[in-house]
């Protein structure tokens, strides 16, 4: 028998992913095991419970549309910012007695990692600032860049001090509803090639945008939301507290 059909739980647990785990957990507690991961191998479901219920998983966080495409935020930004963080590390000023704190803000469109290097590198004052005084510099039309001068020596004379991603924020339920439509629209898209393989199909959102909602908000983001007829039901478990979920 292929391994991805045992329902033993550590067999289970080892294929899936973060995501997956949480939605796992969920589905164990209200006693739908045995659970099986990918049934059909790696097409959708990505779950199937013990009534035959092909579960699909999706992490719900913010996205963005840009260039005709929608795209999570945090897709690019991170890697490209974890670049910059380590390419920070490697630039020397000999003569800085103390060290700056350098921090980010862009919007989309990003540019290449390789050319925001090299902006960092010419655009980095020689000089520190001093302490607590913030020098701004444009480095593209959509990245940002401030230095900080600190109080004291901390081992580089740069240090990364974090970014704000200009996309992202906004009203939480809003930001909920929307980004949760998005999410069912791609995954109602996605499972069309397989949903006569089984009669229900139930989506879980991970959610990352919210800490759960009040009934007021439960019963607006019930409204808000156009969900298609091939989802039995649509839960969401919050990414930080798995114990905070609903259904709808």
């Amino acid at each position: 028998m292929d391994a991805r059909h045992f329902s033993n739980e550590s067999n289970v647990e080892l294929k899936m992913d973060r995501y997956e785990k949480i939605a796992y957990t969920y589905l164990a507690r209200h006693g739908h095991t045995p659970i099986v991961h990918e049934p059909d191998g790696n097409v959708p479901p990505d779950l199937l419970t013990k009534e035959k219920i092909a579960v699909e998983v999706r992490l719900l966080n913010q996205n963005i549309e840009y260039g005709g495409r929608v795209k999570g935020v945090g897709d690019e930004a991170f890697p490209l910012m974890k670049g910059i963080e380590n390419h920070l590390i490697g630039i020397a000023n000999p003569s800085a007695e103390r060290s700056a704190y350098v921090s980010f803000s862009f919007r989309r469109p990003l540019p290449k990692l390789k050319k925001l290097k090299s902006l960092v590198s010419k655009s980095l004052p020689v000089g520190i600032p001093e302490i607590g005084e913030d020098t701004f510099y444009q480095l593209t039309p959509t990245v940002n860049m401030h230095v900080v001068g600190a109080s004291k020596w901390l081992n580089e004379p740069y240090v990364y001090s974090g970014c704000f991603d200009d996309d992202s924020g906004g009203f939480v339920l809003s930001e909920l509803i929307r980004n949760a439509q998005i999410c069912i629209d791609e995954k109602t898209e996605k499972i069309k090639p397989y949903r006569t393989s089984y009669e229900r199909w139930w989506l879980v959102l991970i959610d990352s945008i919210s800490f759960g909602l009040n009934d007021l908000e439960l019963e607006v983001l019930k409204s808000s939301l156009a969900v298609p007829d091939c989802w039995t039901y649509v839960s969401f478990i919050s990414l930080q507290d798995d114990r905070i979920a609903f259904r709808i």
